[in-house]
């Protein structure tokens, strides 16, 4: 299984309460919050490459 937002987001919020979580065979808990942060700005990172080539390959110029 890979790291995604959504496990990546509920991990942010069980260990922010106070729970340790396990996301991908890897148990985190309140001192790893830098880690969980950093991989979710790097998902959406991704995300964000992924629809701007994706929007980037239409041409939008000749829509009336």
């Amino acid at each position: 299984m890979a790291f995604d937002l959504t496990s990546i987001e509920t991990a942010l919020a069980k260990v922010q309460s106070g729970q340790s979580y396990r996301v991908d065979g890897f148990f985190y808990t309140r001192a790893d919050l830098k880690t969980l942060f950093d991989i979710r700005r790097e998902l959406k990172a991704e995300s964000a490459a992924e629809n701007k080539t994706m929007f980037s390959l239409a041409s939008f110029d000749s829509v009336s």
